[in-house]
């Protein structure tokens, strides 16, 4: 199934003798759309956060930055991969007023910087 690059393949042999093969890219690397897409939600992430101030400013002591931040992160993982990049911008957004600053957007640049997300390993 992993063929030491991580990239996974695998095989499904029907009964009338089709034979499907598929070939996955390895974990964690974005297509130019996952990439897209990501700092898309990074933006819209961060425009939230500062349009409904008052919601979000407590940080950690707000549900509402709270549950956001937590749906951001997950998607940017299933979209990104992981990248260590991510937990600095968890804890940051924990820190009141400071998730104002447009960190999703930084990190997702940072993570994309280069187009496509290379692969970890």
């Amino acid at each position: 199934m992993d063929a030491g690059d991580g990239a996974v393949s695998g095989s499904l042999e029907m009964d009338h003798g089709v034979h499907l093969k598929a070939e996955l890219p390895p974990r964690g690397t974005g297509s130019g759309r996952r990439v897209g897409l990501a700092r898309a939600l990074a933006v819209v992430a961060d425009a939230v956060q500062l349009m409904l101030m008052p919601v979000f400013v407590p940080g950690i002591l707000s549900p509402a930055d709270d549950v956001l931040d937590l749906a951001i992160g997950l998607v940017m993982v299933r979209l990104l991969g992981w990248h260590w990049a991510f937990l600095p911008t968890f804890v940051a957004e924990l820190v009141p007023g400071l998730d104002l600053f447009p960190t999703w957007t930084a990190t997702v640049w940072f993570v994309t910087r280069g187009g496509a997300v290379r692969p970890q390993g």
